[in-house]
């Protein structure tokens, strides 16, 4: 048996997972600190291996979803890398 915790709402709830059901786990690896996040984002949104962004999302509605607050990812930085570059979409939300 397998016993998680997961956020939900202000607290935690904890499941127990029968092992039958269960086909294995996944953990995430080891990834290095940024220690320029906006600076990383800049260079990535910079350099695509396809089309720019703004090019994308030209004349288009464009839907932005960002993890909750249970993930530990510089969503501010990200927001404020992308923002910029969707001016020209018809539609943001």
């Amino acid at each position: 048996m397998m016993k998680v915790k997961l956020s939900y709402g202000d607290g935690k709830v904890e499941l127990n997972i029968p092992d039958k059901n269960l086909t294995g786990k996944i953990s995430p690896g080891e990834t290095e600190t940024l220690s320029d996040t906006m600076g990383e984002f800049e260079r990535v949104l910079n350099n695509p291996h396809g089309p720019h962004l703004e090019d994308l999302v030209k004349g288009r509605s464009v839907c932005v979803l960002v993890e909750d607050h249970t993930r530990d990812e510089p969503h501010w930085d990200l927001l404020n890398a992308i923002s910029p570059r969707l001016r020209d979409a018809n539609r943001v939300q």
